[in-house]
């Protein structure tokens, strides 16, 4: 009897497997973003970033029909700012560089409409277009000609969407979909390395993303 159950177990996990084998799918998405970071006040001080667009590429493993694993590279460029008082203390224009990872959770399919739920972290490195602060009156604390480091701030990520099929994957062919999504980053306000800017603080981006997918 023992012998049999274990014949029947070994079986059905075999056949899970296979078919979780099937479900198997990658899927790579190129989209369009928009950043949008809040206002923070602390330490006397206020941190604003301009609003800006952005590029947004993923690569996603899904494990099962109800999850998956995805990497993340993002591209934008917008300027942190500091305030003291209502006066302008420095603007720094940075590239933003997004290098994160995070886990998928999946809802049952209606029709053409998978929607989806992720949470993550990574890092949000940002990248000074100048390396020398420049002679204006947004920099009256840090000196002009200070040299400005790139600084990585680590993040937490969270969001949702959806994808609306566009085309069925089929022999040869991979299956394209619109995805329509929102991630938000939660991390340190930058300081890159100054005290004179430096908040101690945490700010979050709101990131809207629109584009397509391909399923392999």
């Amino acid at each position: 009897m023992f012998k049999r159950m274990a014949i029947f177990l070994g079986i059905f996990l075999a056949c899970g497997l296979l078919a979780s084998a099937q479900e198997v799918r990658s899927e790579i998405t190129f989209s369009g973003t928009g950043i949008f970071t809040a206002t923070t006040t602390n330490n006397g001080l206020r941190h604003e970033a301009t609003d800006t667009g952005g590029v947004l590429a993923s690569y996603r493993m899904n494990l099962s029909h109800w999850s998956a694993v995805e990497v993340n590279y993002g591209w934008n460029r917008n300027s942190q700012e500091y305030f003291a008082l209502g006066l302008p203390l420095s603007r720094i224009q940075s590239n933003i560089h997004q290098a994160t990872a995070d886990y998928v959770v999946k809802f049952p399919t209606a029709g053409h409409f998978r929607p989806y739920l992720l949470g993550g972290g990574g890092a949000l490195i940002f990248d000074p277009t100048s390396r020398d602060i420049p002679l204006t009156s947004a920099n009256i604390l840090i000196p002009p000609g200070t040299r400005v480091p790139t600084r990585a701030q680590g993040a937490f990520i969270y969001g949702g969407g959806a994808d609306f099929d566009l085309m069925h994957r089929a022999e040869g062919k991979p299956g394209i979909a619109l995805r329509i999504g929102y991630r938000g980053y939660v991390y340190g306000v930058p300081n890159f390395g100054f005290s004179q800017i430096d908040l101690k603080s945490w700010t979050h981006t709101a990131q809207p993303e629109a584009g397509l997918t391909f399923r392999f």
